[in-house]
């Protein structure tokens, strides 16, 4: 995974999965040089996808990856 670029977001209130590890992981990541973003969502629970997918940074970024 350290080769694919990578976006994570987590809402820093979800009570299904845990912020602390995907801001662990993220930290590992980083640590290994991959291309990572971590966007924590303040007060998001675990459906923030209207969030994440709503904004035109992150449809861009992702986008950007897109191989021919």
């Amino acid at each position: 995974i350290k080769n694919i670029p990578t976006l994570i977001s987590h809402g820093d209130a979800d009570d299904i999965s845990s912020f602390e590890i995907a801001r662990q992981m993220s930290e590992e990541l980083e640590s290994l040089n991959a291309e990572i973003i971590f966007k924590a969502i303040k007060g998001g629970d675990h459906s923030i996808y209207d969030q994440i997918y709503s904004d035109s940074l992150n449809i861009s970024w992702i986008m950007n990856k897109i191989k021919d």
